[in-house]
């Protein structure tokens, strides 16, 4: 599921205690589902974490989690730029 889809399906209250535990604010988090920000990548293990993988790395930085997380390169998740090393390990 994409950030976007989840933040607007929780209630502003479920919102400021997400946006809390996760260490950021609500803005920060509104400019990330809307696009105006990418989360860093400390912060989208905890977005995963947080919502017990609905919302995955993968969903939050589509253009690089492979060049970041090599290591959930798979088969149902292949990484086209990925080395041949880390395509072999995978």
């Amino acid at each position: 599921m994409d950030f976007r889809t989840f933040w607007l399906s929780i209630s502003a209250s479920e919102r400021a205690g997400f946006a809390s535990r996760a260490g950021s604010t609500v803005g920060h988090l509104n400019n990330i589902a809307y696009g105006y920000r990418t989360a860093a990548p400390d912060l989208c293990v905890k977005f995963e974490r947080a919502t017990a993988g609905a919302v995955t790395r993968r969903d939050l930085r589509p253009s690089d989690w492979g060049d970041i997380w090599p290591e959930l390169i798979d088969d149902a998740h292949p990484w086209p730029g990925a080395s041949k090393e880390i395509q072999d390990a995978a």
